[in-house]
C-alpha cells in the first residue's frame, strides 16, 4: 500500500477515536453523517460559487476561525508530499532553467492539516520551502510568502440537546507560494 494511502488511514482512524473520545466526555454525541450532509446542502444552496468568498464583504459575513472557542480548535499538521529543504540549483522542480527564462519561483511543499472538529476533517496545505525566491541572486531582497484563499467548512462550535452543533466557518487556506519585493512583504506584514 502507498504510504501517502496509509498515512491518510492511520489519521482518519485517529479521528474517529479522537471524536468518541471527545463526546464521552462531554456527554455530547455527534450528528449523524446524513445531518452534517443535510446542513451542509442547505448552506451551499443559499450560497454562490466558492470564489465569491476571497472577497474580504464576502469572508466577513460568515463566522471566522478566530471566532470559535478554542475548546473546538484541534489542529494537528503533518508533512505529507515534497522536500522540505531549500535547495538553490538554478533550475525549477520540473528542470527547467529558471534563470534562462527569468522566472522566480517559490517551491513548496505540502502538509495535511487535521482537525477532527471540522468537515472536512482533512486539508492540505501548501508550505514554503524557501524564504529567498528561487532564480534570483543571493543578494536579492525578493522574498517567498504565501498564497491563500479562503473556503468554508464546518466546524463544531458547541452543544446543544446532547447533539454537537457545527457552523459554517471561512478558513484561509495556502494554495501555493509567491515571490514579492521586499517592500511589498513590509506592506503586507504591517
Amino acid at each position: 500500500m502507498d504510504t501517502t494511502l496509509r498515512l491518510l488511514i492511520q489519521v482518519s482512524c485517529l479521528a474517529l477515536i479522537m471524536i468518541v473520545v471527545s463526546s464521552l466526555a462531554e456527554g455530547c454525541v455527534e450528528p449523524s453523517d446524513e445531518e452534517l450532509h443535510h446542513q451542509q446542502q442547505e448552506d451551499e444552496a443559499k450560497d454562490m460559487h466558492w470564489s465569491f468568498w476571497m472577497l474580504p464583504e464576502m469572508k466577513d459575513t460568515v463566522l471566522q476561525l478566530n471566532k470559535i472557542n478554542e475548546t473546538y480548535i484541534q489542529t494537528k499538521y503533518r508533512h505529507i508530499y515534497g522536500s522540505k529543504k531549500c535547495e538553490w540549483s538554478g533550475t525549477y522542480d520540473f528542470g527547467a532553467s529558471i534563470f534562462s527564462h527569468g522566472y522566480k519561483s517559490c517551491p513548496v511543499y505540502f502538509e495535511l492539516q487535521h482537525d477532527s472538529n471540522r468537515r472536512p476533517t482533512n486539508i492540505i496545505h501548501a508550505r514554503c520551502r524557501c524564504e529567498r525566491c528561487q532564480g534570483t541572486t543571493k543578494l536579492s531582497l525578493d522574498r517567498c510568502r504565501p498564497v491563500s484563499t479562503y473556503t468554508r467548512v464546518l466546524r463544531k462550535t458547541g452543544c446543544e440537546n446532547g447533539v454537537y452543533r457545527y457552523e459554517p466557518v471561512m478558513e484561509e487556506i495556502p494554495i501555493a507560494c509567491t515571490c514579492l519585493p521586499t517592500i511589498a512583504v513590509k506592506l503586507a506584514s504591517s
